[in-house]
């Protein structure tokens, strides 16, 4: 950037624009205004008789403007009004970059650069001698004003003219890298009207680019376009105020359509012709130049808006009846009604917003909505305080409006969908926490909402439980919070499907093994199944346990000793469950007979022992016993005392004049065993 030359007062040292700017953004001091952490999420502050609002910060923190009193260029912060060092009457501060330190406007008839108390005045074009500036860039790189009557911007690279579209334009806004401007017809309701109705104004609202090597510019096409009737249904007025931080969409206002009379003189000349439409104002916003009507939003004039367009302000406009040139009655007259925001697709009057979320608004006419910091949560805004004009800031921190799962009762170990929504578009960096008060049940989480949204999703994971558990889930953003209440339920008690002992017939005395399967694997801590037995003669456990992630569980059961065949029934009951299944218990049975020692010499005396498959019941069991040979004499029975397997008892043999083999036969029953023994002589 060449030298500048600097016209400096005597009260402050001099430095350059490129110096200020190349030396990066260093904060002024100030104490930045927070709101209160408690149960009120809006407020209202006034900023003084004494002080006229230009600007706001992108960060909300700083207001620029004029200290009245004194008529001089000054700030407002932390609820004082800060005038600029070296600042001279009649001096103004019109912008300012994102978070306040460096502040421009006009200071004795000169665009200025302000930071860290030091004024830097800004080059002039050619030929010019006065200027001002009236915005800068939130990055603080791009400064616009006007030299004389001339538009023209300044960078690191010096300053440039801007050809700006019709001698009555304006340049209202600049994107956040200073790359996009807003050009649109000075607000003059009158001139643009005397044209209808003829074919419209010829000039229309446009999109300045702003680059290295120079500018662009792009017409606006109105929302309503010219040619859709003999008479010219035409934008009347058009104006672009604002637009989001990366240019992308500009949002303004419309006087559309109409009802007038026009004549081309006196009424009764007999030129005259009549228009009907209708009059109002829409809210616009402008994709690829193309201007949409947004919504439902009529009569609601635009100033303002968030770094993405999702919160506006601005103020509600009636239209009225008036005269033209020639005294005939047209509408030209409108009525400006309070100030209002728009976002989730609803309009909304401010003071009635901030009322209903705690601020103390009483005594309050809220005018108008003239600014807006990037994430929407400050509007700078003009009014009257106890019928005394007075800018104001309200602050808006965005309350949980609802916290709705999609169901207050379920199983433990699924997962829920729960929406969580704000009464206001939510900043970037927004975090709403839900906390549980039972963890074991439902863990805490988090929702990270998504910039300028009212409405999130998150999914709720539960944990698995035995018994039913009541949870209070609380989503919380600041001070704002919303319960709700939720039931955690074990799962639902599966069915037996199996119910089986290993065996169906079991020989008294002995031990055996039995199942039950259930329809679904049991959670942590597992299922008891109780179980029962209508006789002694079985025992069961009174109950077992299915382990956790397990079907199915084995337990032992023990018999006892009969002497006749016995019937048993085993239950098995979960929950409404019943199972049941039959064990058969039976006496015992011979199962071996055995001599020894064998051979032996005829006449010497030896054993013969008998063996049951299972215990003798009490009183002995009586085993039959008999042999084919007179060489070999055994008792007729043997019995096995009470809780035994096995008895003997003496075999006598003759002398033989041979080897002779005895078969040795014992019997219970229907069953029969037998064994050889040999005689010798």
């Amino acid at each position: 950037m060449p030298n500048i030359s600097l016209k400096g007062t005597s009260k402050s040292p001099q430095s350059s624009f490129v110096g200020l700017l190349a030396r990066g953004v260093v904060a002024l001091t100030l104490v930045v205004c927070a709101i209160s952490a408690n149960a009120q999420t809006a407020s209202i502050t006034g900023l003084g008789t004494s002080f006229t609002a230009e600007g706001l910060s992108r960060n909300g923190n700083v207001v620029v403007g004029i200290d009245k009193t004194k008529n001089v260029a000054a700030y407002w912060s932390n609820g004082a009004v800060h005038d600029l060092s070296g600042a001279l009457a009649g001096s103004v501060a019109y912008s300012c970059n994102a978070d306040g330190s460096i502040i421009v406007g006009a200071n004795n008839e000169l665009p200025f650069v302000w930071k860290n108390g030091t004024f830097a005045y800004l080059p002039l074009l050619s030929g010019t001698f006065n200027g001002t500036a009236y915005l800068m860039s939130a990055n603080g790189t791009t400064i616009v004003g006007m030299v004389d009557s001339q538009w023209a911007y300044w960078t690191y690279s010096g300053v440039a003219a801007i050809a700006v579209p019709g001698e009555f334009s304006d340049i209202n806004a600049i994107s956040d890298d200073g790359s996009t401007l807003l050009c649109a017809f000075d607000n003059s309701y009158g001139y643009e009207l005397y044209e209808f109705p003829g074919s419209g104004p010829s000039d229309v609202p446009e999109v300045i680019t702003l680059n290295s090597f120079g500018q662009t510019s792009t017409s606006v096409v109105p929302y309503y376009r010219n040619g859709y009737n003999p008479n010219g249904d035409a934008t009347a007025f058009e104006q672009l105020s604002c637009l989001t931080a990366d240019g992308s969409i500009q949002f303004g206002s419309s006087f559309d359509r109409f009802t007038q009379t026009v004549s081309s003189g006196p009424t009764g000349s007999g030129s005259s012709i009549t228009d009907t439409y209708t009059d109002g104002f829409w809210a616009i916003s402008n994709v690829s130049t193309d201007s949409e009507q947004i919504g439902d939003l009529i009569n609601f004039e635009i100033h303002a808006c968030n770094v993405d367009g999702s919160i506006l302000a601005g103020y509600s406009v009636t239209p009225g009846s008036g005269k033209d040139a020639y005294g005939n009655p047209v509408s030209t007259v409108f009525a400006t009604g309070d100030s209002e925001v728009a976002f989730g697709g609803s309009l909304m009057d401010l003071k009635g917003f901030l009322t209903g979320k705690g601020a103390a608004t009483a005594g309050w006419t809220l005018n108008d909505a003239e600014a807006m910091s990037g994430d929407g949560s400050v509007v700078l805004g003009s009014g009257h305080a106890i019928n005394v004009s007075e800018p104001f800031i309200a602050r808006i921190t965005p309350a949980v409006s609802s916290f709705s799962p999609d169901q207050t009762s379920f199983v433990g170990g699924n997962s829920v969908l729960s929406t969580v929504g704000l009464d206001y578009p939510a900043p970037a960096g927004a975090t709403i926490s839900i906390t549980s008060s039972n963890t074991a049940a439902i863990s805490a989480s988090s929702l990270a909402m998504d910039q300028g949204k009212m409405a999130g999703t998150l999914t709720i994971a539960s944990h698995s439980v035995t018994v039913v558990t009541s949870v209070k889930l609380t989503a919380t953003l600041g001070s704002s919070s919303k319960v709700v209440t939720v039931t955690v339920n074990p799962p639902p008690t599966p069915a037996i499907t199996g119910f089986y002992p290993s065996a169906g017939v079991i020989v008294g005395g002995n031990a055996a093994t039995a199942s039950v399967t259930l329809a679904s694997a049991a959670p942590a801590g597992g299922y008891a199944v109780h179980l029962a037995s209508n006789t002694a003669g079985v025992t069961i456990p009174a109950t077992v346990t299915v382990p956790s992630g397990a079907k199915s569980v084995s337990f032992s059961l023990t018999s006892t000793p009969v002497t006749a065949v016995a019937k048993v029934v085993l239950t098995a009951t979960f929950g409404s469950s019943t199972e049941t299944t039959i064990v058969t218990v039976i006496p015992p049975s011979v199962s071996l007979v055995r001599v020894a020692p064998s051979p032996v010499v005829g006449g010497v005396s030896t054993k013969v022992a008998v063996y049951l498959n299972g215990k003798a019941p009490t009183g002995g069991f009586v085993v039959s016993v008999s042999s084919n040979s007179a060489s070999a004499v055994v008792p007729k029975t043997i019995t096995v005392p009470a809780g035994a397997t096995a008895a003997n008892a003496t075999l006598t043999t003759s002398k033989v004049t041979a080897a002779t083999t005895v078969v040795v036969t014992a019997q219970t029953g229907s069953t029969t065993v037998d064994t050889e023994m040999v005689v010798d002589p």
